[in-house]
């Protein structure tokens, strides 16, 4: 986006869920992003998706609309678009 960055296509094997690795990536990004000095990180994450939500929200990940606005222009209602700001 104009103001921050996209995260896509986080997941996590079924197998190997639950033991941190998803966690672990988003605080990696985030200390990496700020060194960079970016200041906003967007995931769009599907609404049914209750693990993915709390992962993204213990690692300080807030919805800001009920809605995402995907790449190709298209608007879901099957997704809520969560915001992190580094910093």
């Amino acid at each position: 986006t104009a103001t921050g960055l996209l995260l896509t296509g986080l997941e996590t094997l079924p197998g190997e869920r639950r033991r941190g690795y998803a966690a672990a990536l988003l605080t990696a990004v985030q200390a990496h992003l700020m060194d960079m000095n970016i200041q906003r990180l967007y995931s769009h994450i599907d609404y049914r998706n209750v693990p993915s939500i709390r992962v993204h929200e213990m690692s300080g990940f807030r919805r800001i609309s009920d809605t995402a606005h995907l790449l190709d222009g298209t608007i879901t209602a099957r997704m809520g678009t969560y915001m992190l700001a580094i910093g």
